[in-house]
């Protein structure tokens, strides 16, 4: 009888320890696979950067009938937005906020889940591409354009913005650029603290804040510009940032543009 119960304890005691291993094993192969995306996903990213250099000293073509205020910086970035569409056609602008890792091409799909899970060359990775919502248009049509990103754990895509709960971090990155594909550069400001905020039903609740359209379909509403994210820990929390978006700028000729990418690359 003892050994029978030493029998049994030895089985019960092998069996928790194959349970045991074999939650190491799954959880150490998730943790992998999570790296390897995440490395990947930032190759690529780092890939397009050569999309949208660096262009000191550039002018402008033109500008729009917006000016600078003081203190705004003119935008520093000459994004080749063709060579951008032959590699993805669903390219409809590029964000960037100077002095965070947010400097990314932005798509638009048929749906919010598309770029979910897929980046910016359609291949399937949980960093996912920065996308702006498929029933927002540019702010060049007024109203709110809502863009998404994951929050990342790495930091990268929309995993800085979290940062912005911080009111230095906030003070020293209140603006950011949104370079659209139709030849316009708009300045997006994040005028108030207040602005910055945690939503459950993100887009239902912007929608309800719209105002009227007029018979040109556009509202009296300044264009704004709302970058969303996910919470961590809370599933049904995002975190939403709206700025609002003048016009400044229209983009450089295609010309200069790859003449300033053919000296940078």
């Amino acid at each position: 009888m003892k050994d029978k119960k030493q029998g049994t304890g030895h089985t019960v005691l092998t069996l928790s320890i194959l349970v045991v291993l074999g939650i190491f094993l799954v959880s150490a192969g998730l943790l992998c696979r999570s790296l390897y995306e995440y490395r990947k996903g930032e190759k690529e990213y780092g890939l397009l950067q050569r999309y949208a250099a660096k262009a000191p000293g550039r002018e402008p073509e033109s500008r729009s009938p917006y000016s600078l205020s003081a203190g705004e910086q003119e935008p520093m970035l000459a994004v080749d937005f063709e060579a951008l569409k032959k590699l993805n056609p669903h390219i409809i602008a590029w964000i960037h906020i100077p002095g965070t890792p947010v400097s990314y091409p932005v798509t638009q799909g048929e749906d919010n889940s598309y770029y979910l899970n897929r980046t910016f060359s359609k291949a399937y990775n949980g960093a996912g591409c920065i996308f702006m919502d498929y029933r927002s248009s540019l702010p060049s049509e007024g109203g709110n354009t809502v863009l998404y990103g994951h929050n990342m754990k790495n930091g990268s895509m929309f995993g800085s913005l979290k940062r912005y709960w911080d009111n230095e971090y906030y003070r020293e990155h209140s603006s950011f650029y949104l370079y659209t594909a139709e030849g316009e550069i708009f300045l997006c400001h994040i005028t108030d603290r207040r602005r910055i905020s945690a939503q459950t039903d993100f887009f239902s609740e912007m929608q309800d804040k719209e105002e009227e359209p007029g018979e040109d379909g556009k509202t009296d509403r300044d264009a704004r510009v709302t970058l969303v994210t996910c919470v961590a820990g809370k599933n049904e929390e995002r975190l939403a940032i709206e700025a609002d978006a003048k016009k400044i700028f229209v983009y450089w000729q295609h010309k200069q543009i790859a003449s300033a990418l053919k000296n940078l690359i």
